[in-house]
């Protein structure tokens, strides 16, 4: 058995409450005693607050993984890119506070692999009673009528190979040939499927910071705008995560809501904090109902 604790969007730099539920978040963890911590992604959007919020969880005796989110790839004054910071950069800022890093490759604790990648958007999860009004190269733009995508202008994910997309290229307001949110997410999936086909392992889990399961959505969660829907995540993660009959449960956050479902084989749950300032629990409550869980049965085999 092995035991994983883990929780999401923890936001460092949202507002005062965010920053101060930070050593609660820690005190809890450390409280339930895993053997393997977790944070799935957007905690900060610089790469010194990543290091400086993970500092509060250095003395956690589990091994500690930290998965960059969307957030987290925003780029800084320094000019480097968003694949720059997810390749160099924020490796980098988590092993400064004893953090081992998901995203690149697989990772073994004891006979247990965790795969992981941010993912990206590729409008599967968007709302199709909208496609009559709104269409594909307005997702692709992040803008539609007054509605604005969240990410727009501050992720620069250079292109990579062959294949280019027409429209919207992202950030389409700033110069230079930026991959489109399809592009990224194609990214995305070819480091998850490599990550699947370079692990032996017989138990894998997986930790993806958008939403891989269109199970995970729920309405509204971005606001009141259906157009924010289609960045919610991407079903070709979740599709191929459930090829794999060794993975037996994913992490997610992304959405602000928490989850624990099962899908098929796979065990779905997300812990997110979210925006703090929304919760009047008291930080030591808030901090208990965002770090979750998971108990993995190594002896259990997928049927």
């Amino acid at each position: 058995m092995i035991r994983v604790a883990y929780t999401s969007d923890l936001h460092a730099d949202l507002g005062a409450r965010n920053a101060a539920l930070l050593p609660h978040l820690a005190a809890t963890a450390a409280a339930l005693d895993p053997d393997v911590f977790i944070v799935a992604g957007d905690l900060a959007e610089t790469a010194a607050l990543v290091t400086a919020s993970l500092r509060h969880f250095t003395p956690l005796r589990a091994r500690k993984f930290y998965l960059a989110g969307n957030h987290d790839l925003y780029v800084e004054a320094d000019g480097a890119t968003s694949r720059d910071k997810f390749e160099s950069t924020l490796p980098a800022a988590a092993a400064a506070a004893g953090f081992e890093y998901l995203g690149l490759d697989p990772v073994q604790v004891g006979p247990l692999a965790i795969v992981g990648v941010p993912g990206w958007y590729d409008y599967s999860m968007r709302v199709r009673s909208l496609d009559v009004v709104a269409h594909r190269d307005h997702y692709r733009a992040g803008r539609w009528r007054d509605v604005r995508a969240f990410d727009r202008g501050s992720v620069h994910w250079p292109r990579e190979g062959a294949t280019r997309l027409p429209a919207g290229a992202h950030p389409a307001s700033n110069a230079g040939d930026w991959a489109g949110d399809e592009e990224i997410a194609a990214c995305m999936q070819a480091r998850l499927d490599a990550q699947l086909q370079g692990v032996t392992a017989n138990v894998i889990l997986g930790v993806i910071h958008v939403l891989p399961f269109e199970e995970h959505v729920v309405p509204g969660a971005f606001g009141d705008e259906d157009f924010h829907a289609a960045y919610l995540g991407s079903t070709a993660l979740g599709a191929r995560l459930q090829r794999d009959p060794r993975v037996r449960a994913v992490i997610s956050g992304h959405q602000h809501r928490h989850a624990d479902l099962q899908i098929g084989n796979i065990h779905a749950v997300a812990r997110p904090v979210g925006n703090a300032a929304n919760n009047d629990l008291p930080l030591p409550d808030l901090a208990a109902s965002c770090i979750g869980l998971l108990e993995l049965d190594l002896a259990e085999t997928n049927s």
